[in-house]
């Protein structure tokens, strides 16, 4: 099926739900784009703002940084020039059995550096996830 044919890693948050990574690529602007779909594998609706800023119904994904380990960098999620993230945000729980796809953007770590782990509150980092051009 074509929906998970480009997950590139996969996880779980504390309470079972699944996180699919479907990209991590350079992007213009000197920027990284991450993309990525949450699964609500469980039986009760899921607060997306554990995974960012907000509350239950006003949330972004502004918690969820990439670590640049041999530069023992983070790089946190891009604003813009009005201090918006630059990021999935809004006022949504997901139902129990929904999927749903998120992005956030970054700034670009160095070209020299080809690998970055991904930290998503409540799921074991990504490690070691290849950025591509």
């Amino acid at each position: 099926n074509s929906k998970t044919s480009n997950v590139i890693a996969t996880g779980e948050l504390a309470g079972g739900e699944t996180i699919e990574i479907t990209e991590l690529k350079r992007t213009s602007g000197d920027t990284v784009t991450l993309k990525f779909a949450l699964t609500n594998t469980g039986s009760e609706e899921l607060p997306l703002s554990t995974l960012g800023d907000g509350d239950w119904y006003n949330w972004n994904l502004t918690r969820i940084y990439l670590l640049d380990l041999p530069n023992k960098k983070k790089y946190f999620i891009l604003r813009d020039s009005e201090k918006q993230p630059l990021c999935s945000q809004g006022k949504t729980r997901l139902k129990a059995g929904s999927r749903l796809a998120l992005w956030a953007k970054f700034p670009a770590p160095p070209q020299t550096v080809s690998k970055v782990t991904i930290e998503i509150p409540g799921a074991a980092p990504f490690e070691d996830l290849t950025i591509s051009n």
